[in-house]
C-alpha cells in the first residue's frame, strides 16, 4: 500500500494535512491522486518528479493551479542547466517538510510494521488508525 497526501505548507512547521489516500502499491503516484489535485483550484503544487506530467500541468493551469516538480533528466537531455538544477534544487527544499512530514508519521507510528495483519480490511484499520493517533499527537503538538 502507498500513502498519499495534499498538506498545506506552514513556514518552520510541519505541513498540515488537507488529503489522506490510501491506494495500491502497484498504482502510479499520479494516477492515484489525479483527481484529487484537478480539484486543487487557485494554488501552488510542489510535487516530486512522479508528477512530472504535461497534460495535468496544463489543465491545472486551466484552473489557476501551478505545477512544480524538479526536472527531471532524460536519455535526450543528460544534464541540466544550471537555471534547472537551481529551479529544481528551490522545489526540494519546498517539499522538503512533507518528507520529514512522512518520515515522522513512519517513526511515530509504527506504520510500516503491519506483520501481524492478515487482511485488506485489518491493513486499512491499520493504516487509518495509526494515522489518526499520530494525527491526534500532531495537533496538541504543532
Amino acid at each position: 500500500m502507498k500513502l498519499h497526501f495534499i498538506a498545506s505548507f506552514k513556514n518552520k512547521k510541519l505541513p498540515a494535512p488537507k488529503l489522506v489516500m490510501v491506494t495500491k502499491a502497484s498504482i502510479h503516484d499520479l494516477r492515484a491522486i489525479k483527481k484529487e489535485l484537478l480539484a486543487q483550484k487557485n494554488t501552488k503544487i510542489l510535487a516530486d518528479k512522479a508528477y512530472i506530467d504535461k497534460k495535468t500541468k496544463h489543465n491545472l493551469a486551466l484552473i489557476g493551479t501551478e505545477l512544480h516538480t524538479p526536472i527531471k533528466t532524460s536519455k535526450f537531455k543528460k544534464e541540466l542547466s544550471h537555471d534547472e538544477k537551481v529551479y529544481s534544487k528551490i522545489v526540494s527544499s519546498f517539499r522538503q517538510p512533507i518528507e520529514i512530514l512522512f518520515n515522522w508519521l513512519i517513526d511515530i507510528s509504527g506504520i510500516q510494521n503491519a506483520s501481524k495483519v492478515r487482511s485488506t480490511k485489518g491493513l486499512i484499520v491499520h493504516v487509518y488508525g495509526r494515522f489518526s493517533a499520530c494525527l491526534f499527537k500532531y495537533l496538541f503538538a504543532y
